[in-house]
């Protein structure tokens, strides 16, 4: 943590299941006692993707919530998850293999279209 607030993506160590993780020191004395970790699963995010084509990415850019769950746990094309390693893929997600998302330009715009 660095002794500073952090929220990420990951999934639970004993459940498997995907969540958000919200951690944040606790200080008394100006000194690190503890922390405070909160896990909200991924399901109760269902309300930010209502429209089609809408998607939450993590930091590493894995989609973490799509409105078509077919997206979930694919890929931005350059993502820094494809710059991890095997072993950090599995230990922050508990898969090693991504597919990437497969996005092409459809106007001068810079709009994207996912296929």
């Amino acid at each position: 943590m660095l002794g500073a607030f952090n929220e990420t993506y990951g999934m639970g160590r004993m459940s498997g299941d995907p969540g958000i993780f919200i951690a944040t020191p606790v200080h008394r004395d100006g000194f690190l006692v503890g922390a405070v970790i909160a896990k909200v699963s991924v399901n109760r995010l269902r309300h930010w993707v209502t429209r089609a084509g809408t998607f939450v990415t993590d930091n590493n850019g894995v989609i973490v919530k799509a409105h078509e769950s077919r997206f979930e746990n694919q890929v931005l094309p350059d993502s820094p998850v494809l710059r991890m390693s095997r072993a950090q893929r599995l230990d922050a997600y508990r898969r090693g293999d991504f597919r990437t998302l497969p996005i092409t330009n459809i106007a001068r715009t810079g709009c994207a279209r996912m296929k």
